[in-house]
């Protein structure tokens, strides 16, 4: 048998939302509905940039005529070229379930990859110091291994910056006298960091031993430009009314 009205758990349907798109972001609606306790939306929101996007849940805003709720949640963060989705949700004591309200979606920022460059001095291996910093950046050796074609460096990295820190260990090169590797690293990867981070990594080094025995090599690592600081920059917030949609609430509650 279908919901009456009063049952505290039938379900208030809402017309489409109309999917928002801009040169940053595509954000697609589905799943709008309310009863007595509450009322959601599930998003789904496409990063169009080679950048990073950060979505905050909390930014965002459901006004009713008694009053404006914000949803909870942790922030999302959106990868260049990548989607994520989320369910938006707003409970409490009041009646939810209503036949029109309106959300506002707030709390999206754009984060640039590229941003201020970090000189770090070069890292000398073996250690002559344990830490290294500069730019709100620390770093602090926890380990090596060296051996006649291989070396390993793994560090602690802590960002004490106010804006946002990029570390990239992939950018990292190794230099000797006989001349200049890369990092090996497969999990070497773009790390977003914010103020009191910690992040660590590996730095992973192979000279064939008939170049150079790294074993007893003075070698020094530099860190190009693996450490930057870039700011976000909040977009535009969208506002969206929504109204019941009453074939999609009749079929919903049969």
């Amino acid at each position: 048998m279908a919901q009456k009205k009063d049952d505290p758990k039938h379900e208030n349907h809402y017309k489409q939302i109309e999917t928002i798109e801009n040169d940053f972001y595509k954000i697609e609606f589905s799943d709008a509905h309310s009863q007595q306790a509450f009322s959601l939306v599930k998003v789904r929101i496409t990063n169009k940039t080679d950048d990073y996007l950060f979505f905050e849940p909390s930014e965002c805003t459901f006004k009713y005529d008694f009053g404006t709720f914000i949803p909870k949640g942790k922030r999302q963060i959106i990868k260049p070229n990548k989607s994520n989705s989320k369910v938006l949700k707003v409970t409490g004591k009041q009646n939810f379930h209503v036949e029109h309200l309106e959300i506002e979606i707030n709390g999206l920022y754009l984060v640039p990859v590229k941003g201020e460059l970090v000189e770090i001095e070069k890292f000398q291996l073996p250690a002559a110091k344990n830490s290294v910093s500069a730019g709100g950046f620390e770093l602090n050796l926890i380990d090596t291994k060296q051996q006649t074609d291989e070396t390993l460096a793994k560090f602690k990295c802590t960002f004490k910056g106010t804006e946002i820190g990029l570390l990239d260990p992939s950018k990292i090169v190794i230099t000797t006298e006989k001349g200049v590797w890369a990092n090996e690293s497969r999990k070497s990867k773009s790390i977003l960091m914010e103020k009191g981070d910690s992040k660590k990594f590996t730095a992973e080094f192979r000279i064939p031993g008939k170049i150079l025995d790294m074993q007893f090599a003075t070698m020094h690592m530099d860190w190009k430009d693996a450490f930057q600081i870039t700011k976000k920059q909040k977009l535009e917030a969208s506002s969206h009314q929504l109204t019941i949609d009453p074939g999609l609430t009749h079929g919903k509650n049969k």
